[in-house]
């Protein structure tokens, strides 16, 4: 049997540890297996090169997660309003130089929202 050495419980919530080969997450009351494609930010973030995935967003205040600058054909990303409070601290989706459906920005204003977005050679789109 082989014994995970976790640290103590981290700030802020959704901080990623990997360990044993699982990448675990901090969901505030406990560890949880967490896939490798999931990013926690609560700052303006920009997504690094690469990433398929989810983003969950824990903000106290407005926020802007940039995509990356140089995506590939079939690239998805998911912007989710993990907290709930995106009707009072909206959440930007910037394109990072491409368009999001025509627009270079689209904000997330419901509450527990979220956007999942495919890059299709020219821009993203919502699928």
């Amino acid at each position: 049997m082989s014994v995970i050495d976790f640290p103590p419980p981290p700030q802020p919530l959704g901080t990623i540890h990997a360990a044993g080969g699982i990448n675990w997450r901090w969901d505030g009351a406990k560890w949880t297996a967490a896939s490798a494609a999931l990013l926690t930010v609560a700052i303006d973030r920009i997504l690094p090169p690469g990433f398929n995935g989810t983003v969950f967003v824990e903000a106290a205040a407005p926020l802007t997660v940039n995509l990356p600058a140089s995506p590939e054909i079939g690239q998805a990303v998911t912007v989710k309003d993990a907290l709930g409070n995106a009707a009072t601290h909206e959440i930007a989706v910037a394109g990072n130089g491409r368009n999001i459906e025509g627009a270079p920005t689209k904000v997330i204003r419901s509450n527990y929202g979220w956007i999942p977005l495919v890059f299709n050679g020219s821009q993203w789109v919502q699928i």
